[in-house]
């Protein structure tokens, strides 16, 4: 077993490095990388679908290492309101959408006649 600083006992070292990366974000890491560390353990989102998490933690270092690319930036804000939202992307507008879509028809005009 090793033990972290704060007590938790990993049965690898890889399990330490998780148990600190995702409870413990570290001071010395890229601005918008801590950011999402932090934001993941004030939310508790550690546990939430991992390949979201990785993209998020992935694509604060690409902003990070390159931040005059703006579409890095689009792709991370989407990536960081898609953790926020756990995947849930409805909100009050998308009834609106629906009842207008609803009075739209939809296909050939011939068929419609």
């Amino acid at each position: 077993m090793i033990r972290c600083a704060c007590g938790f006992e990993a049965e690898s070292e890889a399990g330490l490095c998780s148990h600190q990366r995702s409870k413990h974000p570290q001071l010395d890491q890229t601005p918008n990388r801590s950011a999402v560390e932090m934001m993941l353990l004030a939310l508790g989102l550690e546990d939430v679908d991992a390949a979201r998490v990785q993209a998020a933690r992935s694509l604060a270092d690409a902003v990070d290492a390159e931040p005059d690319k703006a579409q890095l930036w689009r792709y991370y804000l989407d990536a960081i309101q898609d953790l926020r939202t756990d995947g849930d992307t409805a909100s009050a507008d998308d009834d609106e959408l629906k009842e207008i879509r609803g009075l739209t028809a939809v296909g050939h005009l011939k068929a419609i006649k």
